[in-house]
């Protein structure tokens, strides 16, 4: 690997200084190896992504920063309970429903952003055959 440029080391100084800021402001104590390996944010930040206003709802306890970029994604795990106002997906439970109409749930990320539609596409997959897809801002 050939070294980096001067403005390759400022660009990597100043995305590591960014994630550790954001870690601190989020109440996370001092880094450590393994979260370096293990940081998706570090990765965006190294790769030229923005960071995000507010952090990114999770699948399966992993940033899910695919939904906001994209704003869909198939396949989904979806459980509701009964009377309640929020619905989990991919095991985040932080989907607050806005509104239901035709077998269809609308959804917001902790009561707030885009409004995403969600509903069961392939029923044989059970509470894996769900999809979601952004409707609104």
């Amino acid at each position: 690997m050939e070294p980096l440029s001067p403005e390759q080391i400022e660009f990597v100084i100043d995305c590591i200084r960014t994630w550790l800021e954001t870690r601190q402001q989020n109440g996370y104590s001092d880094a450590t190896a393994n979260d370096v390996d293990h940081s998706a944010l570090l990765r965006r930040l190294l790769n030229g992504k923005p960071l995000l206003p507010n952090p990114p709802p999770v699948s399966f306890s992993y940033p899910w920063y695919e939904i906001l970029e994209t704003g869909k994604a198939l396949r989904c795990n979806v459980l509701r309970h009964r009377n309640s106002t929020t619905i989990s997906i991919d095991r985040d439970p932080r989907w607050h429903i806005v509104r239901e109409a035709e077998n269809a749930l609308y959804v917001r990320y902790q009561g707030d952003g885009p409004i995403y539609r969600v509903w069961q596409s392939d029923p044989a997959l059970d509470e894996f055959g769900w999809t979601i897809e952004k409707v609104e801002e």
